[in-house]
């Protein structure tokens, strides 16, 4: 198996290449140059996907046919001691060749990914998921198995107690882990060995201990922000749901019901067959002026639903009525010819074709509304049709729906109020969604703290999402808990350092701290081309 070794000094690097051929590839020792290659590994967790670039010289091109992508690797450290440390295991995904005539310099640069995000990233998950609400430790560990990945540190449901009623059928594996962590507030990664690591986000929720202590006698630099910009006192969750009135498929026909100067007709909504469920009621009280209800059929007519808790009524309809028609209304009722919300839709309508109309509630202060009493429910729907005569022909209604946002919030008691809103559209559960504004709270009631620290390198600083203790009596900080966001293992030029981003919220994303990292000096841009610093 062909070892690449790196480094002068005390600290070393090797890349193990084609770890899946039964006669790997030998290719010539890479400490073969007196001007050093670099190595950067990134281990990210969650949204951050575990990366390395390792930048060799190559001024006589011996090295431009030794690679090739998609070919397994890990990348192992020893910081001096003598003792290898596998630091990740995946492939080799890009090959890039940097020439610069000015400085003399060939520089062959190795990409890659840990085997997860790579592996994961690429499998479609071909099953719904959605066929029951399924506890969050229990899919990931089956979206896992059989894809080369074990899941022996998935906490436990004792731990992780949400469930899950997504679908994610024709998803990623990788992409469904995500949401999966998401809406637990769980953090995830796959590491050096190929194991699944699925936990609490947050300290305060349980998040396993990297069991690593940062204070004034192992820091070499430390940078730490309190931010109150992100710091919210109420999150709002919120999610769209709709509520057919009729049969979704089926049109509701009047032919041959216009034969009273009054007509009622109901539709149910218990799920029995239209033609099953209409009924006719003739009455003198409407003269000339025919209406058609939805309604609870068999419940009189009670719907019951909260008009604040909806946004729009839909429907299609096709009017083919001829006749001393005048005026067309749209009801929403509460109680019959007491408290009721009116609107005058006769120009909306077109004769002899389909229509589909969609109209915004009362409650959402719209235009075009006639409040009559005081309602406060829309018990039934009805279009009232005015005329000077009873009208022949027929109308013909379909696809009727309310759309409801359902919204739920958490809260704790400060001043001033500060506000934000999360919208998750598959979440259609109120519970649910009350579980979503609580989780979302906790990572953002408290003041945001976060920086970046580097101590010397330690190839055992390798668990992104883990929680770690800081403190600084140099710089007044006490001791604190802290979520490891992102760990940088970075060797180059006799020198060995592990760059650590931090937060003490859950879920924050590196991009929010990779600029501080590139200011400090402890990051390149393009990590992996030589450092000349």
């Amino acid at each position: 198996m062909g070892l690449g070794v790196w480094g002068l000094g005390l600290a070393r690097g090797r890349l193990i290449y084609d770890l899946e051929s039964a006669s790997p590839v030998t290719y010539a020792d890479l400490y073969d140059s007196p001007l050093m290659a670099s190595l950067t590994v990134s281990l990210g967790a969650t949204r951050e996907p575990s990366r390395f670039t390792l930048a060799l010289e190559n001024v006589d091109g011996s090295k431009d046919s030794v690679f090739a992508v998609k070919k397994q690797v890990r990348v192992d450290v020893d910081p001096g001691t003598g003792v290898w440390s596998a630091v990740l295991d995946g492939y080799l995904t890009r090959i890039r060749r940097v020439f610069d005539p000015s400085r003399q310099e060939k520089v062959l640069i190795l990409e890659g990914r840990d085997f997860g995000s790579y592996v994961l990233g690429k499998r479609i998950v071909s099953v719904d998921y959605e066929l029951n609400p399924r506890l969050v430790c229990d899919a990931a560990v089956d979206l896992v198995s059989g894809q080369g990945v074990t899941s022996s540190n998935v906490q436990s449901s004792a731990v992780i107690v949400e469930t899950s009623r997504k679908p994610y059928e024709l998803r990623t594996r990788w992409d469904v882990l995500v949401d999966l962590a998401v809406e637990a507030g769980c953090d995830f990664f796959v590491d050096e060995n190929r194991d699944l690591n699925f936990f609490k986000a947050h300290p305060d929720a349980g998040n396993p201990s990297s069991g690593k202590v940062f204070d004034d006698s192992n820091l070499r630099y430390l940078e730490y922000e309190e931010d109150a910009d992100l710091q919210v006192n109420k999150v709002w969750a919120a999610s769209i749901v709709q509520m057919n009135v009729s049969h979704i498929n089926e049109a509701c026909e009047s032919v041959g019901f216009w034969n009273a100067p009054g007509f009622t007709k109901k539709f149910s909504t218990s799920g029995a067959p239209n033609t099953n469920a209409k009924a006719v009621q003739c009455s003198s009280a409407g003269g000339a002026s025919p209406v058609v209800v939805l309604g609870r059929y068999g419940d009189a007519d009670q719907l019951g639903l909260v008009e604040n808790q909806w946004q729009r009524f839909t429907f299609t309809v096709n009017y083919s009525l001829a006749g001393g028609r005048e005026s067309i209304y749209l009801d929403l009722v509460d109680a019959e010819g007491v408290h009721y919300w009116r609107r005058d839709i006769t120009g909306d309508v077109v004769s002899g074709v389909w229509k589909t109309l969609d109209y915004q509630l009362p409650s959402e202060n719209s235009s075009g509304w006639t409040t009559v009493g005081a309602p406060t429910k829309v018990n039934r729907v009805n279009w009232v049709f005015t005329g000077s005569s009873v009208p022949t022909g027929s109308v013909v209604f379909q696809w009727c729906f309310f759309y409801r946002r359902l919204r739920r919030s958490s809260s704790v008691a400060e001043t001033p109020l500060l506000e934000k809103a999360v919208v998750d559209p598959t979440v259609t559960d109120e519970a649910d969604l009350e579980a979503l504004a609580a989780s979302e709270l906790s990572r953002v009631k408290n003041v945001f703290k976060t920086g970046v620290l580097r101590v010397d390198g330690d190839p055992s600083l390798k668990k992104p999402g883990y929680s770690a203790v800081l403190s600084s009596a140099r710089m007044g900080i006490p001791s604190a808990t802290v979520r490891i966001d992102q760990v940088v293992h970075r060797l180059g030029r006799k020198q060995y350092s592990t760059t650590v981003g931090f937060s003490t919220v859950s879920g924050r994303s590196f991009a929010a701290v990779r600029e501080r990292l590139v200011q400090a000096g402890l990051l390149s841009v393009r990590p992996g081309v030589l450092d000349r610093q």
